[in-house]
C-alpha cells in the first residue's frame, strides 16, 4: 500500500509523456493534495481500523460492511451486499461511459482472531508508532494536522496490513483523480470479501449466485505482502491452505510420572514423534509421493525468480536466524513448494508451572500449503496414509474408552473444511505487461514479476467464472506481522498504494 496522492500528480504528466517514454516527474498539484488531505486519509483509516472484524462475528462484519459502503457510495459506487449465510462480501461499481476495459478488483475487510494480550496496544485501538515494536518502536501522538504525519510511521492494529488498507487507498486514489480532474479509463469493480480469514467458506455460492457481476478484463487481488527488498511487484500465483487438528492419548487420568512414566503411553511423546516424522533432516516434506503432482518450475519462472534481489541474508539478520530451514533454497523458491508447518502444540505447562505428570491427551494444528497441481483431497489421503504407517488407528470421531482399549495408538484427526488448491499463471499475458510498464513509469523501476508468493488466497473460484487474467498487486510492508499481534502498516505503503492504484485505474 503505497502513497496516496503522489501518484496522482504524476498522473497529469503521465498522460503527456507515457508515448515518449519520457521520464515523468510528478508534478506539484497531486503532491500538494495529498500533504493537505494525509490526515484526513489516516482519520478514515483509523475509524475503519477501529471496528473489530472477526469473521465469526457476523455482527461486527455488518458493522464494518455498513462502514464500507457508505464511504464507497461517498465515491459515487454503487454497492450490493450480497450474502450467503456467513459474513457479508460487497458488490460496488463505478463506471466510466466512455471506458472500454472493466477491472475487477478485490480485497477483504474481515482480519484473523486475536489474543489481546499478547498486542503492546489493544488491536482494535489504532496506534502510530515510529518504528516497528520488534525494533523498539515507540508511540507517537496521532496527529492533529497534515504536516505531523510521518510516512516512515507504523500504524498498528487489526487488519491495518491485512487487509483494509486498500478500501482505504482506493478511495483516496479517486478523490485525488478527481480533484486534478483525471477521469478513470476503466470501469472499476470491487468484490470485498468478509471471511476470508476464514477460508472464505461461502464464497462459492456468493459466485454461483452473482458471477455474472464479476465479468470483467483483468482481476486483480489486492492483498498480501511485497517483496522485502520494497520493490514493487506483480504476483501471479498464490498457494492452497489446508489444516489439520491432531489429538493423541494416553493414560484416562494424569498419572504420576515418577511411578507411572515408564509404563503408561505418554500422548505428549507420541505427538512430539508424529510430528517430527512430518519432514526429514534437509526440511523436506517426509510424506511418502507427497511431492508426485507437484508442478514444476519453468524456466520462465525461475529466471524471474533469479532476477530478484537476494534477501535471504538480510532476513536471516532481520529475525536472528542462522540458518534456513530448507538450507539450500532462497526464499522466493521455498514458496514454490509445498509446505507442512507445525502451528500449535498444546499439552501440560512448562517452566515454574510444569507439572510431573503423564497427561491424558496432547493436541496440535498443522498447516497445509499447497501448490499447483495439488489436490486437497488427495493431500488428505497422502497425511493420513502416513499417519497409519506410524502405527496409529485413524479417527474422525469421539474417541471412547472402548477405542482406546482396542488400539495401541490412537490418532484423532479433524480436518475442518476451509481448504482449497494454489493458483498459478503465465507471467506473459498483455495485461501483465501493460501492468508492469504501468509500475515500470512510477519510479523508472522494473517491477518484480513474481512467480507464486506464500500465502493463499481463493483465487481459484474466481478463476471459474472470470474469463481475463487474475494478478495479485500486493502493497503491504512485508514485516507487517499479518495474522500476529502487533500488525502493522508502514504509512509510506499506504501513500504507495494510493500511487499504484491511480496508475492502474487512469493508464490501462
Amino acid at each position: 500500500m503505497r502513497y496516496p496522492t503522489i501518484a496522482i500528480s504524476f498522473f497529469v504528466s503521465c498522460c503527456l509523456l507515457i508515448n515518449s517514454g519520457s521520464s515523468v516527474a510528478k508534478d506539484s498539484v497531486s503532491e500538494s493534495w495529498r500533504k493537505a488531505n494525509s490526515l484526513q486519509i489516516l482519520n478514515d483509516f483509523r475509524d475503519l481500523l477501529s471496528l473489530p472484524n472477526v469473521a465469526a462475528d457476523k455482527a461486527a462484519m455488518n458493522k464494518n460492511a455498513d462502514w464500507i459502503e457508505q464511504y464507497l457510495q461517498q465515491r459515487e459506487f454503487k454497492t450490493k451486499r450480497l450474502v450467503a449465510g456467513g459474513a457479508p462480501y460487497i458488490y460496488a461499481e463505478l463506471n466510466n461511459p466512455a471506458a472500454t476495459k472493466t477491472v475487477l478488483i478485490y480485497a477483504h475487510f474481515d482480519g484473523q482472531p486475536v489474543i489481546a494480550d499478547k498486542w503492546t496496544t489493544p488491536p482494535w485501538q489504532p496506534t502510530l508508532r515510529d518504528n516497528l515494536v520488534s525494533s523498539g518502536g515507540k508511540a507517537i501522538p496521532w496527529p492533529t494536522k497534515n504536516s505531523e504525519v510521518s510516512e516512515e510511521s507504523f500504524l498498528f492494529a487489526r487488519s491495518a496490513g491485512d487487509d483494509k488498507a486498500p478500501v482505504i487507498a482506493l478511495m483516496a486514489a479517486i478523490d485525488g483523480l478527481k480533484h486534478a480532474g483525471i477521469q478513470p479509463s476503466v470501469n472499476i469493480k470491487l468484490i470485498l470479501d468478509g471471511e476470508e480469514e476464514a477460508g472464505s467458506p461461502t464464497l462459492s455460492k456468493i459466485i454461483a449466485q452473482h458471477g455474472s457481476l464479476l465479468k470483467a478484463d483483468l482481476m486483480l487481488f489486492c492483498d498480501g505482502p511485497m517483496h522485502q527488498s520494497r520493490q514493487r511487484q506483480l504476483v501471479f500465483g498464490v498457494r492452497g491452505v489446508m489444516g489439520v487438528n491432531l489429538t493423541t492419548y494416553g493414560p484416562k487420568r494424569p498419572l504420576h510420572s515418577g511411578h507411572y512414566g515408564n509404563w503408561a503411553p505418554n500422548a505428549a511423546q507420541q505427538m512430539a514423534s508424529i510430528l517430527a516424522s512430518l519432514h526429514d533432516q534437509n526440511g523436506k516434506i517426509a510424506i511418502k509421493n507427497y511431492y508426485d503432482d507437484v508442478r514444476k518450475i519453468t524456466a520462465v519462472e525461475q529466471q524471474a525468480i533469479d532476477a530478484m534481489p537476494n534477501i535471504d541474508q538480510q532476513l536471516k539478520n532481520e529475525l536472528d536466524i542462522h540458518s534456513k530451514h530448507m538450507k539450500h533454497t532462497r526464499v522466493e523458491n521455498s514458496v514454490m513448494e509445498p509446505g507442512v508447518i507445525i502451528t500449535g502444540i498444546q499439552v501440560g505447562s512448562t517452566g515454574d508451572k510444569a507439572r510431573n505428570v503423564v497427561l491424558p491427551r496432547a493436541t496440535a494444528t498443522v498447516n497445509m500449503r499447497l501448490v499447483a497441481n495439488q489436490k486437497p483431497s488427495d493431500v488428505r489421503t497422502l497425511v493420513e496414509k502416513h499417519f497409519s504407517s506410524l502405527g496409529y488407528f485413524i479417527t474422525k470421531d469421539e474417541v471412547t474408552s472402548e477405542v482406546l482399549k482396542r488400539h495401541h495408538k490412537v490418532l484423532l484427526l479433524n480436518w475442518g473444511d476451509s481448504g482449497y488448491p494454489a493458483f498459478r499463471t503465465s507471467l506473459a499475458s498483455s495485461m501483465a505487461r501493460q501492468l508492469n510498464r504501468i509500475l515500470e513509469e512510477l519510479d523508472g523501476r522494473k517491477p518484480l514479476m513474481t512467480p507464486t508468493m506464500g500465502g493463499s488466497l481463493p483465487i481459484y473460484l474466481f478463476e471459474q467464472v472470470v474469463d481475463a487474467p487474475i494478478i495479485i498487486l500486493p502493497v503491504a510492508n512485508h514485516d507487517n506481522n499479518q495474522h500476529g499481534p502487533d500488525e502493522n502498516i508502514r504509512i509510506k505503503n499506504l501513500w504507495d498504494a494510493i500511487d499504484v492504484y491511480s496508475a492502474v485505474i487512469t493508464k490501462l
